[in-house]
């Protein structure tokens, strides 16, 4: 017996080092019915880089993890700081707080980043090889003082590299427990997906033993080698994480076996085990609601720790929490007793060397795991709160903005800028109501609120530019069209200002009603100035093309009354007119003759004619007046020719009579 207590010593329950004799009857009682822990004490192997939310690994650490040759079975607490963990792990390891992982009792958390425990209890496994069982002790998150990136990098080392993962809450599982593990999950995923660079070796590591804020002093030179290849200190038989090529042979990452541990656990009606499992089940969604929806997908991403998981609560052990350390298991709640050593048993049993690459991890593979690890995370930027935060305020511009251009994009291009004026105030006015209901933080709101305006204002110069350049080239067009009708105008057989008229104002009131936006008042100007020289050259050629033709006109009468319809006093007008018209212009009496009243009575007369014969038609007034010409003068001959004969007759036989009575 005193072969056993020599080697159980430093075995002894938590305060029993100060009572011997209370130790030794219980000895005698129990003789370590659950194994004892060899001496040991703990080993930093990840610390915080001083300033920073960076680690750094600890050369101490990474020397005890080459020194297990075998395989590994590390078992991680990790939890909110001031929730038991430390004191856990030395009640798991059956060692005293005085010589176990540091237990405080301040408001501050007195363990800093991940630790190792030296001494390794071996297991032995049912194949009959051996595992040590590696107790590993992180930094409680949530305190004060640290950012929420660096309990995301511990919370990540700590997942990767454990083969079974108890995560230590007070008093039950809330959702925020859930998020930050699936946060964890994810974040390790993306790691191990991804792979990291390096050989064999096991990355950065800083002097055992050496506090992290004197061996770190240059943070940004050593995230520039963090960036290479690790550093020289590591193990010669370390693995890298597997590499995207490697999944056929690695798979996605996976955690391991997960226990969530309830400390002070007294609520009723239903075990541990049901909590964690419905805490992991997918809540009823039949609205769809989209809270509900990303509360599931939290859930979804943990689907790979729901199908290992279980869980184990611990009663209050003492009322006074603040001497724990002192009061032997006699003086402890029997509940708690009994609860602490089921966990034992239960970390005996869960407890599997940790498998890396579809093979047992080593010591050796785990510190080179570890530095690359460490190494990745240091480069890799971490959302915390202040930057999610940041990111839904900037997603709530995005929305505004989207809102915005949205109603924008509605418009039918181009609009006359009043109108358009008048969606925009509108939009503007419903996309900073959007931002001010949902925007987070007055500060940042404010700083916010100008980033919107600017880019309110980017989006309506952009409007305003395509609205310009549909006016152009809606305005352009139509100004073109009128142009063209001007032209064609031009060329009318039987000129008529009336049909010009018509015509011109019939394509202004089509240009009226169609050209929009900013360019109409160009393009109207230029309309204007293209009808003052269409009208010019129109009235020109109009007035000469009325004067020749009233020449043939007087000429011709004069021609037809005087042969074809022998009429003296009308062929003397005819005559009369036409040498009238030859003479005027160059008599020069008055001015143009154009301007004098009888050219414009004259003009309103052919207009008149035009109108009455032929509605705007007059290009069809040459066949006409050749068909009736025609017709009149077929007839005109066949009738002369008739009379002819008849009085020819007459004439014949008036002669001969005239001839008989002379003879």
């Amino acid at each position: 017996m005193m072969m056993d207590i020599t080697v159980c010593v430093s075995c002894g329950r938590a305060g029993f080092g100060r009572r011997p004799l209370a130790y030794l009857l219980l000895l005698v009682a129990s003789a370590c019915p659950h194994g004892c822990a060899a001496a040991g004490h703990p080993v930093a192997l990840v610390l915080p880089v001083e300033g920073t939310s960076h680690l750094a690994v600890q050369r101490e650490g990474v020397d005890l993890l080459n020194s297990l040759n075998g395989s590994v079975a590390p078992v991680v607490v990790i939890g909110p700081y001031r929730s038991g963990k430390s004191f856990t792990l030395n009640q798991l390891l059956g060692v005293s707080c005085d010589e176990g992982f540091g237990v405080g009792h301040t408001r501050m958390t007195e363990t800093k980043g991940i630790w190792l425990w030296s001494e390794p209890p071996v297991k032995h496994l049912p194949d009959g090889s051996s595992t040590s069982l590696l107790y590993v002790d992180t930094e409680g998150f949530e305190s004060t003082g640290k950012s929420n990136s660096y309990d995301d990098r511990v919370f990540a080392v700590s997942a990767i590299l454990s083969s079974l993962l108890i995560y230590n809450l007070p008093e039950t599982i809330r959702e925020s427990d859930i998020g930050k593990l699936s946060f964890a999950v994810e974040l390790a995923n993306g790691l191990y997906e991804r792979g990291v660079d390096g050989g064999t070796d096991g990355g950065t590591v800083t002097p055992g033993g050496t506090p992290a804020a004197t061996t770190a002093t240059a943070t940004s030179q050593q995230l520039q080698q963090l960036r290479g290849k690790a550093g020289s200190a590591g193990a010669q038989g370390a693995a890298a994480l597997p590499l995207p090529g490697d999944a056929a042979r690695a798979g996605q990452f996976e955690p391991g076996a997960m226990l969530w541990l309830i400390q002070r656990d007294f609520l009723q009606g239903k075990t541990a085990s049901d909590v964690v499992a419905e805490a992991l089940s997918a809540v009823p969604n039949p609205g769809r609601d989209s809270d509900i929806e990303q509360t599931n997908a939290i859930r979804a991403s943990l689907s790979a720790i729901a199908a290992d998981s279980t869980g184990w609560s611990l009663a209050q052990p003492h009322l006074d929490r603040i001497r724990l350390c002192e009061l032997p298991d006699s003086e402890l709640d029997p509940k708690y007793v009994a609860q602490r050593d089921g966990l034992q048993e239960l970390v005996n049993q869960m407890a599997k060397p940790k498998i890396i690459g579809g093979q047992p991890s080593t010591g050796p593979v785990l510190a080179g795991l570890v530095g690359r690890l460490v190494d990745a995370l240091n480069v890799q930027e971490i959302p915390n709160a202040a930057s999610m935060l940041d990111v839904f305020n900037r997603d709530v511009v995005a929305k505004a903005v989207h809102a915005y251009r949205a109603a924008l994009g509605g418009l039918t291009l181009p609009m006359d800028e009043e109108d358009m004026q008048e969606v925009e105030h509108k939009a503007n006015a419903a996309a900073h109501a959007l931002f001010s209901a949902t925007v987070v933080g007055r500060k940042r709101g404010e700083q916010l609120a100008v980033e919107l305006a600017e880019s309110v204002e980017r989006e309506w110069r952009v409007k305003k530019n395509e609205n310009l350049a549909a006016s152009n080239q809606l305005c352009s067009e139509l100004e073109s069209g009128c142009e063209g009708e001007l032209d064609q105008l031009q060329g009318m057989r039987l000129p008529s200002v009336r049909k010009f008229n018509a015509t011109f104002a019939a394509c202004r009131a089509a240009f009226e009603q169609r050209c929009k936006g900013p360019a109409r008042p160009l393009f109207d100007g230029r309309l204007i100035k293209a009808l003052a020289r269409a009208q010019a050259t129109f009235n020109k050629d109009y007035n000469d093309r009325l004067y020749t033709g009233l020449l043939f006109l007087f000429l011709g009468c004069a021609v037809f009354f005087r042969f074809i319809l022998l009429v003296k006093l009308l062929e003397a007008v005819c005559w009369a007119a036409f040498v009238a018209l030859e003479l005027y212009p160059h008599l020069q009496i008055g001015g143009s003759m154009y301007e004098t009243q009888w050219w414009r009575a004259a003009a309103h007369v052919w207009e008149a004619l035009m109108y009455a014969l032929f509605g705007f038609r007059g290009e069809w007034v040459l066949w006409l007046v050749a068909v009736c010409v025609l017709v009149w003068y077929s007839r005109r001959r066949g009738g002369s020719g008739g009379g002819g004969g008849a009085r020819g007759k007459k004439r014949g036989a008036g002669s001969g009579t005239k001839r008989d009575l002379d003879v």
